[in-house]
């Protein structure tokens, strides 16, 4: 589940990237707690090198709902 919470953000992202808004579009997935996946992604705009934020999202997979959401900057 893991794997695929993060493969689906990622793809439901890629347009971004395909219409030049973005340079690129990466996520990351976590287990945060038993029904609830940390799913973290980052984009670099166009003329940046690497991405400077991050939206950060709980999301619990029985409610199908994010718990939790915000924008921090990517260490």
């Amino acid at each position: 589940m893991i794997v695929r919470a993060q493969q689906y953000a990622e793809e439901s992202l890629a347009w971004l990237k395909a219409l030049g808004y973005v340079v690129s579009v990466s996520a990351a997935a976590v287990r945060v707690e038993t029904r609830h996946i940390g799913i973290s992604v980052s984009v670099a705009q166009a003329g940046q090198d690497t991405a400077d934020s991050a939206w950060v999202f709980e999301y619990d997979y029985t409610t199908a709902r994010p718990t939790t959401v915000s924008l921090g900057t990517v260490a």
